[in-house]
């Protein structure tokens, strides 16, 4: 197995209690030949205390402090910086498997230069809520693994296989793809990366074994229960993907995840009971449709006939929504 660095970049942002359980994970990695970068992005409890302890135990530590300046931001200071001939994010309240790095780089050979993993979500270190593994070892090119990124939503997918193909952290990437590639300063920063990658990427690799563990924290942003926001994040993420997309194919997929994800903020404004959101929602859907020429051909009955009572029946759909999601008013 070929030994390179691996650069681990770890953005740091009030997890004082979780901070010490990340980094042991990565420090304690089977695979030996690790550059971990602790970005400290300005985090106002012990955290830039605990990073030094930490650094001051191993060598291979390296830590940065900045101004807040959010996750994107952060991680963008650790690639600045990072010396590796690979690199993995992880993030500091999430930790990864012992032999995270050893399974993934034992896939790291001839043209491959993205290795995916298994993802799991867990409320702690002793229960898996649910995980996402691949059967076997598989190979396919970047523009493929584009493809499953951007049509995941509409095969109707789980959002644990959505991350899988979406989020930074389950894969390991070849440096040399990030060197004109950083972060956009938006929330749900990972997809227009992910993006960007993929297009450029030769081969990738998926690995069977579960690698990265994934912290249900209840503040963190994407576990608040807000689903609303979280849609409204993912769907600036997708506007800022299809900025990059640069083929009329590559934008009709950006679409396309874009229909989809509208689709289900019009759902959840519905089940929310906020009309004034629902009404505002169909006006950007029903443009987003009109601009990019969208009809309803090649979605499924449910997306047909979810479309066609937007555009002409948008009482009927809300009060459709309303009987069969909520309780009866």
């Amino acid at each position: 197995m070929e030994q390179g660095k691996i650069s681990v970049i770890v953005p740091v942002y009030r997890v004082e209690d979780y901070l010490e359980r990340c980094v042991n994970s990565i420090c304690n990695q089977t695979y030996r030949n690790l550059e971990i970068i602790l970005v400290d992005d300005g985090s106002p409890d012990r955290c830039p205390e605990i990073c030094e302890a930490l650094a001051a135990r191993d060598e291979r530590i390296v830590v940065v402090h900045k101004e807040n300046g959010g996750m994107p931001s952060a991680r963008n200071a650790g690639l600045d910086i990072a010396t590796g001939d690979y690199v993995s994010f992880v993030d500091s309240d999430d930790w990864i498997g012992l032999e995270t790095y050893e399974h993934m780089m034992s896939a790291m050979e001839d043209r491959v230069q993205v290795v995916v993993g298994g993802l799991g979500t867990c409320k702690n270190e002793e229960e898996l809520v649910n995980k996402f593994c691949f059967d076997h070892r598989d190979r396919c090119s970047g523009e493929q693994a584009l493809l499953k990124l951007l049509y995941s939503p509409r095969r109707g997918d789980s959002q644990q296989m959505l991350h899988v193909h979406v989020i930074m952290c389950n894969k390991l990437f070849r440096m040399e793809l990030w060197r004109d590639i950083r972060f956009d300063n938006i929330v749900s920063e990972d997809l227009p990366a992910m993006f960007r990658i993929y297009r450029i990427t030769d081969q990738v690799a998926y690995i069977p074994e579960l690698v990265y563990y994934y912290f249900q924290r209840p503040d963190s942003i994407s576990h608040s229960g807000n689903e609303y926001e979280w849609l409204r994040n993912n769907l600036k993420a997708i506007k800022k993907m299809t900025e990059y997309a640069d083929t009329k194919g590559l934008v009709e997929g950006c679409v396309d995840m874009q229909v989809v994800i509208e689709f289900s903020l019009l759902n959840s404004t519905v089940i929310a009971n906020d009309k004034q959101a629902y009404w505002e929602n169909r006006k950007e859907f029903l443009q987003c449709m009109k601009t990019y020429g969208k009809t309803s051909k090649g979605y499924t009955i449910k997306y047909k006939v979810g479309l066609f009572m937007l555009r002409y029946l948008p009482h009927l759909f809300w009060a459709y929504t309303r009987r069969k999601y909520c309780v009866s008013e």
